[in-house]
């Protein structure tokens, strides 16, 4: 026999060897006792979503199943001591590209033991497994084969009996279940047989229909108690706003609302706009606590009123908006940022750039508040942002260090409670690969205090431009209003123009910034 070639060897380092009495080195499959073929699911999916490149009306689970230069391959072999390759009717792929429509395209695992070969066949399992669904169960007897079929109550029994497709005798060389010597290999490619009994999937109607409603009657529990969550969390929240006297009843409503729609479409929207609400309102207790700011050149400190649904919805409204389209979209799954092989690619740069605009959006206003009330407690001199001269504190457009490190801690906070509600969300839990997907995406912390500081920074910008502060020699205090005693300090004088329109417009900047800037990075 001829020795093998290079393209022999690499192919053999990929699972895709076939080592067709061409080359002097035994396959290893034809030294494992033991085999078991996994046929790959069929159309109709009934909108159901894979892990696998859509390709046409299918999904290309070869590519899948392979990985990037055989990596999957690569894993399954090292973690099962089992061995991988995706066949067809003729035998190995050997590279080539096949139709992903193909009834015939399979995993043939070999292994050496029962116990390897059945955590390769879990492993292969898993590795197609829908996003929003579940496949059967299924027994691995050496020696059989069966079809993936999604989980449907009713159409157990139907899948189970579905037997796999006719194959082309006489798998080429190097396959323990190979035509036998001394056998014409014309006529065992033209001829085709039944696989045996033992190589249809085993049927087992009623334990298998009990298995698929026993799924989805947990699936719609959970389902239930999102939901349920999201709304004891809202009522929750909005009676305590409520209870001191922070909103009204129409602006406890609004809390309610956005709570509820922001809490329910995905757990790290939610968690970041719980820490937001939760942080800010904490620190202001703080620093009324511990107020050492001298109020002489200072706007007096006015009695704060309940805020009504307008101001309430002038922070929750667009990344309210935001979450419910990301929801609809994603199913309320919390997904990774970045391409999903099951996803369309515009419909997956979407979802990532309402996360990234979520991310930003509120990482520019939990910064904001916390520069906001630690800079008041800052010893030092403030600095107008536009001129960086000194001015007095309470001036719009001011900054101190510890406020602008308060804006680097509240967007750090942002960024890392993302990470980690994405991380542990129990949508992200149903599969491996995109748990492993969301816990390598620990970019998003640092991306959190990027977008809180600029926030800020952006926030005090606009504050310096735009929102007049003057200086009432008469009262000897600081003043939003032009009068013949008021000397200018910064900005002009728009009566239509509040803190609430400028944090609107600072995190809406932010939020756009920080989504081209996720997808960027993860797209």
């Amino acid at each position: 026999m001829a020795p093998c070639s290079r393209l022999e060897e690499k192919l053999r380092k990929l699972g895709l060897s076939t080592d067709d009495g061409g080359c002097s080195r035994s396959s290893p499959a034809s030294k494992s006792k033991h085999h078991f073929r996994i046929f790959f699911p069929l159309p109709p999916y009934d909108g159901l979503q894979f892990n696998a490149l859509r390709s046409g009306t299918g999904f290309n689970f070869t590519g899948q199943l392979l990985g990037v230069g055989g990596k999957q391959l690569q894993r399954i072999k090292q973690e099962s001591a089992a061995r991988v390759e995706v066949n067809n009717a003729e035998g190995n792929l050997n590279g080539s590209h096949p139709d992903p429509l193909d009834p015939n395209l399979h995993a043939l695992i070999s292994a050496d033991s029962v116990s390897k070969l059945h955590k390769a066949a879990m492993m292969v399992w898993e590795l197609l497994a829908p996003v929003n669904g579940k496949f059967l169960p299924i027994d691995v007897v050496p020696g059989g084969s069966v079809r993936l079929t999604v989980a449907q109550p009713g159409k157990a029994a139907a899948a189970a009996a579905e037997a796999v497709p006719q194959l082309k005798q006489g798998f080429k060389a190097g396959r323990a279940d190979a035509a036998p010597s001394g056998s014409d290999n014309s006529s065992d490619s033209s001829s085709k047989q039944e696989l045996s009994a033992e190589s249809r999937p085993v049927a087992r109607p009623l334990e298998e229909d009990r298995w698929c409603q026993e799924s989805l009657l947990v699936e719609r529990w959970f389902r239930l108690g999102d939901w349920a969550g999201a709304t004891l969390g809202a009522l929750g929240l909005a009676a305590r706003a409520y209870q001191r006297n922070a909103v009204t009843p129409a602006g406890a409503f609004a809390v309610a609302a956005a709570c509820l729609a922001t809490l329910g479409c995905s757990l790290r929207f939610g968690v970041v706009m719980l820490a937001y609400a939760y942080t800010s309102h904490k620190l202001r207790q703080y620093k009324e606590a511990r107020q050492a700011v001298d109020f002489e050149f200072v706007v007096k400190p006015q009695q704060l009123l309940p805020r009504d649904w307008p101001e309430v919805l002038s922070i929750a409204a667009v990344p309210t908006v935001l979450a419910v389209a990301y929801g609809a979209m994603a199913g309320c799954l919390d997904l990774p940022l970045g391409t999903l092989p099951a996803v369309e690619t515009w419909r997956a740069d979407l979802l990532t750039l309402f996360q990234g605009a979520v991310l930003g959006w509120y990482a520019c206003c939990c910064g904001d508040a916390w520069s906001r009330e630690l800079g008041e407690l800052s010893g030092d001199m403030p600095r107008l942002l536009t001129t960086l001269q000194p001015v007095r504190k309470g001036t719009h457009g001011a900054v101190t260090l510890l406020g602008l490190s308060g804006a680097a801690a509240g967007g750090l906070l942002v960024g890392l409670l993302f990470h980690c509600a994405a991380v542990l969300s129990p949508t992200l839990w149903v599969f491996e690969v995109q748990r492993m997907a969301a816990m390598s995406q620990w970019r998003i912390i640092p991306l959190g205090l990027i977008a809180g500081v600029c926030g800020s920074l952006v926030d005090s910008l606009l504050g310096a431009l735009l929102q007049f502060t003057g200086f009432d020699s008469s009262t000897s205090s600081l003043t939003n209003t032009p009068g013949p005693k008021v000397s200018r300090i910064s900005g002009f004088a728009y009566p239509w123009l509040n803190d609430h329109l400028v944090n609107v417009l600072a995190a809406s900047l932010t939020a756009v910034l920080t989504a081209l800037a996720a997808l960027r990075m993860f797209g």
